[in-house]
């Protein structure tokens, strides 16, 4: 149904438009709050979600799976007012002052580990179902409940938890992959 949608918006029917903002705004905005975001800084961040993705259109057939990428633009967008909120009182209060290598160092061993681990979280994806892929993202990325994915996907809370099992064992019967390393990864991914 919303790759339909979205068909039809990315050929000009504004209505269609209308129908995807309502059918996530919901969702989107519950995303917002379960990420620890006030009610108004929410509301505010899906708007402009959806202005960019409106005044963007042409740019975005690139877009396969709707659902994923509105949660992802609407993280993205909460975060980069975060950071930008931070900066901006870290230069009016001139509260921290940092040694620039220090800095330069961190970023490298940050961005490496980074690295390492998205290849090891690909890696571990490729392996699961398209559904099972869904269902660890909302789990260990979002932090939803299973009541809240079984409502997300239209299933039982009981099927999203056999679901879940069956991806994690999936991820776990990897040869080449440690099960310490998989357990670090969840932890990691559930605090980010």
């Amino acid at each position: 149904m919303y790759s339909f949608l979205w068909n039809n918006f990315l050929d000009g029917d504004n209505s269609a438009f209308s129908l995807i903002y309502k059918e996530f705004f919901e969702k989107l905005y519950a995303y917002g709050l379960k990420l620890g975001f006030n009610e108004e800084v929410c509301k505010d961040a899906i708007q402009d979600v959806f202005y960019t993705i409106f005044i963007s259109r042409k740019k975005l057939n690139h877009v396969e799976n709707i659902e994923f990428y509105l949660f992802r633009c609407l993280k993205n967008r909460l975060f980069d007012q975060y950071n930008k909120q931070v900066k901006t009182d870290i230069l009016n209060h001139n509260e921290v002052i940092l040694d620039s290598n220090d800095i330069i160092i961190e970023q490298i061993i940050k961005n490496e580990a980074e690295m390492q681990m998205k290849n090891t979280v690909n890696l571990l994806f490729k392996k699961l179902t398209r559904k099972q892929r869904k269902v660890i993202h909302y789990k260990y990325a979002l932090n939803l409940t299973y009541n809240e994915i079984a409502i997300i996907m239209d299933i039982s809370p009981d099927a999203v938890k056999k679901m879940v099992r069956r991806a994690l064992d999936a991820m776990r019967n990897d040869d080449k992959i440690s099960r310490e390393f998989i357990i670090f990864v969840l932890i990691i991914t559930t605090i980010s």
